[in-house]
């Protein structure tokens, strides 16, 4: 059954209640185990470029771990990544079969949009989606083989100081193993509960050289993952568009738009023969369950493989080269085309008859993406004196191809009409009719980068009373193209009833970098950190942004830190791109001439222009944090963090309706042509700098181990994050509206997580909870399913969910591990969202949250070869 609310302040208490008994036990034990000190190694971590020994800074960072990932049962980084608890709102997930970007897995950190998240790999940019979505540029997350990551750090305030656009929600950095040595294999399948959306894994690594012994580390990974398709028909949940089980008593979304159809003779509708008669209705219609052609989760196969080797000539320098090759394949399968040709509604063909019906002999649409992304980069690396430094060259590519079938041409299907060779329902449609009607459709897209960069760092500058201070400083240049056209089908608007992005030619522009940081212990217990970074971009605009930290070390187990950050975003291509794309507002009312409410002005049908604007701004940010981190005793740690993020000049494609109302202003005037007799005749939508968002919340970290002596070890690990509002200003002068807790904004996300080990075995159990959020958009709208569906109120407000999932691992046999995961342990369904599902006759659960796969099992196998 479903969750209610208060199982978020439960979860809550269960991770207090685990941090407080671990640390009241943590005495009797400390005494067991006497370990030797460890030497401790400055590291880069993410947020800056110095190295330092603690891990902790002023910005505050999560850390996942390969044994953390190793846990989770992961075949994907899109799967990880999705259930951070400041992942929100924005993101996609792969499954999207009807966006501009299919096949694509992004990040939205505090729901700010993908756009806002900037995505590194080894510190570095990695290659942006080779198509667009209608107004944004990302990474693909899934391009990066999960089998080679060494740990994620997820840094959760402003970073633009440090690595420059994009990172204005935070950063999330993939750290790829490096210097591995030895060999190993590894085999993994899964399949849910009831042996569906099957899963196979192979990964091989390879590696040798010691770099203090031979000089030398050369070592390779393959990874190969492929992954069966669940259909909608299998969730057994959700397996039907006929609500009426849920108490809603308008809640058949089944169509009459059905296969093979329905014919319409005097107003009445009736089933062409051959209905299935699972389909047929009580009034003699036959209905289309758009369930028996849709997948929920589309079939996928990924290869990647990913190589690293670094030289070391000299005593203090060494040559490194990385090279990775990512091809990712997505089938999205969906319900086949309907077609009406008249205003009735209806497919009408030479004779007068008229058939509601859908194009199953064509088969169901589907879309096959190709992503094919490339990653290779070189340089040298080392010290000079006191300093270190680290240069190199680098080329990125992401190509992209997009096939589409079960699409109708509007024109030929008009003409195999007109000539009788088309009959609709029929099965036996010549087969070069329908090649004619539904051709294959492709779009095909491309971004590359090449880029130089020089670093340096000494995090031994000069010596201050609390110790070194340390700096850094880099240089960054970039070339980036890319370009994404359509079928030309699409560009010509021969599509039925789809819209397709307008071209987007071969586009590129230089990015010239510099940047600074100085970190200034200027007491034992108080430490000031600074950076600044200047962009200039050749299209797109200029950025300086500066960032300022501090630290301060209130009691030895007591530190206090905050940060202040500016943050930019450059407009990506599509919104600078002079393409256009032509639409009809209808409906609309012109104030200058639509005076009394009865002139023709006062409805009519706008052509509009949409176009990018190559004069376009970066949008800027502001974020503060302010944080504690407590210490209590030796492996406990707790952070509470305060984060709140203002992102002003938002680049939006202008509002008819706002322009309308404000074309007095010469700004705006110019964006509206009118006839010699003064009547609007078009208007231009360009992108434009005029929205603002605020958002703020809180972040709570929890982790902490304990050895039990002869009784093994527990480790703990806990990450929530409360929104604490969301608000939006569209245009200036609008009312601000509050987002939070409206359709698809939840207010807390958190996990938990409690493991056990001892001799060879683990376990651990972990839970992830998503509070419920309002059936509604706007806290302004109302929710009137009960009028309109016959639904109960409940459904008004899309519940709280919480899943639990569990991992045991074996190392009992030589060089040998076993594991099992079992996600969703108790077998936990989404819970019913009635705007998807009605609203939208779309899945029936929010997919950006929830995993329609129920209880799934994966087994692994891996060996070492010693």
């Amino acid at each position: 059954m479903y969750l209610k609310e208060k199982k978020a302040s439960q979860l809550v208490r269960t991770a207090l209640c685990l941090m407080a008994g671990s640390m009241l036990t943590m005495n009797g034990y400390a005494q067991a185990v006497t370990e030797e000190p460890a030497k401790l190694q400055k590291i880069e971590i993410t947020g800056s470029n110095i190295k330092r020994v603690q891990t902790e800074g002023a910005s505050p960072v999560q850390i996942i771990t390969r044994a953390e990932l190793e846990k989770t049962g992961a075949t994907s980084l899109s799967s990880v990544i999705q259930n951070l608890s400041s992942n929100n709102a924005g993101a996609l997930t792969g499954v999207e079969y009807n966006g501009f970007s299919p096949g694509a897995t992004t990040a939205s950190l505090r729901g700010l949009g993908s756009g806002a998240t900037l995505v590194l790999v080894n510190g570095r940019r990695v290659a942006q989606y080779g198509i667009t979505g209608f107004q944004s540029q990302f990474a693909n997350l899934d391009a990066i083989p999960v089998g080679a990551v060494d740990h994620i750090d997820v840094l959760l305030d402003g970073a633009s100081a440090i690595y420059g656009s994009e990172a204005i929600a935070g950063v999330i950095n993939i750290w790829l193993r490096k210097d591995y040595t030895g060999s190993e294999v590894k085999v993994s399948g899964g399949t849910t509960s009831h042996g569906k959306a099957k899963s196979k894994d192979f990964n091989l690594s390879y590696g040798m050289g010691d770099i203090a012994a031979d000089k030398f580390n050369l070592m390779g990974f393959f990874e190969h993952h492929d992954s069966d398709a669940l259909s909608m028909r299998d969730i057994n949940a959700y397996n039907s568009q006929d609500y009426r089980g849920f108490g809603i008593t308008k809640g058949d979304r089944r169509t009459a738009y059905s296969v093979p159809g329905n014919v319409l003779i005097n107003n009445v509708i009736t089933a062409l023969p051959g209905c299935p008669t699972a389909n047929l209705a009580p009034n003699g219609r036959c209905l289309l369950d758009r369930f028996d052609w849709t997948d929920a989760v589309p079939k996928r196969s990924n290869d990647s493989f990913f190589a690293r080797g670094e030289y070391q000539f000299s005593a203090n320098h060494s040559f490194f080269i990385e090279a990775g090759v990512t091809q990712i394949k997505t089938n999205l399968r969906f319900d086949p085309q309907f077609y009406a040709n008249d205003d009735a509604g209806t497919f009408t063909i030479a004779g007068g008859k008229s058939y509601l019906v859908r194009t199953g002999d064509l088969g169901a649409r589907t879309i096959d993406v190709k992503d094919t992304e490339t990653r290779v980069i070189g340089g040298f690396k080392g010290t000079l004196g006191s300093w270190e430094y680290d240069t190199s060259l680098g080329y990125l590519q992401s190509k992209v191809n997009v096939d589409q079938r079960g699409f109708i041409i509007t024109d030929q299907m008009e003409a195999a009409l007109a000539n009788g060779t088309y009959v609709p329902g029929a099965a036996n449609n010549a087969a070069d009719v329908r090649a004619r009607i539904s051709p294959m459709l492709r779009r095909q897209g491309e971004n590359k980068t090449w880029f130089a960069d020089l670093k340096v760092s000494n995090s031994e500058l000069f010596e201050l009373p609390g110790g070194f201070a340390g700096s850094a400083a880099g240089i960054e240049y970039r070339r980036e193209s890319t370009s994404d056209v359509d079928d030309q089908y699409f560009l010509d608007q021969r599509v039925y009833s789809i819209g397709g992005l307008p071209k987007l030619p071969f586009s590129s522009r230089n990015v010239a970098s510099a940047y600074g940081e100085l970190n200034l212990p200027v007491l034992k217990s108080l430490e000031l950190s600074t950076a600044v970074r200047a962009d200039n971009y050749s299209v797109g605009g200029n950025s300086l942004t500066p960032k300022i930290g501090a630290k301060w070390s209130v009691l030895p187990t007591v530190v206090l830190r905050g940060t202040i950050a500016k943050g930019f975003r450059a407009p990506n291509f599509r919104e600078i791109s002079p393409s256009v794309s032509v639409g009809f507002y209808n409906g609309q009312q012109d104030p200058v001439l639509c005076q009394t409410g009865n002139e023709p002005d006062c409805n009519i049908s706008l052509k509009a222009n949409i176009s990018g604007n190559a004069n376009l701004k970066p949008e800027k940010s502001t974020s503060n944090t302010i944080g504690i981190v407590w210490e209590p005793v030796k492996d406990y740690s707790v952070t509470l963090d305060y984060y709140k993020i203002e992102r002003r000049d938002e680049i939006s494609s202008l509002d008819i309706t706002y322009l309308l109302s404000n074309q007095k202003d010469p700004n705006f005037a110019k964006f509206i042509t009118r006839d010699k007799g003064g009547h609007i005749t078009e208007v231009s939508l360009p992108y434009i700098n005029i929205g603002k968002t605020q958002v703020s919340g809180f972040d709570l970290d929890f982790k902490g181990k304990q050895n039990l002596g002869e009784y093994g070890k527990l480790n703990f690990r806990s990450k929530m994050s409360l929104t604490r509002e969301y608000l939006t200003t569209p245009f200036p002068d609008s009312e601000t509206v509050d987002y939070n807790k409206t359709y698809s904004q939840p207010e807390f996300r958190g996990s938990l997580a409690v493991g056990w080990e001892k001799g060879p075995w683990s376990h651990e159990a972990s839970g992830n909870y998503i509070s419920g959020y309002d059936y509604v958009g706007t806290p302004a709208d109302s929710c009137k399913i009960d009028i309109i569906y016959g639904a109960p109120t409940s459904y008004c407000r899309v519940a709280a969910t919480t899943t639990w999932n569990w991992f045991t691992g074996y190392k009992g046999f030589k060089n040998m591990e076993l594991a099992l995961n079992i996600s969703n342990l108790f077998d936990t369904k989404p819970p019913f969202d009635a705007r998807s599902a009605l609203n939208n006759g779309s899945f029936p659960y929010n997919s950006g949250y929830n995993s329609p796969f129920g209880r799934r099992f994966q087994f692994s196998v891996k060996y070492a070869f010693k």
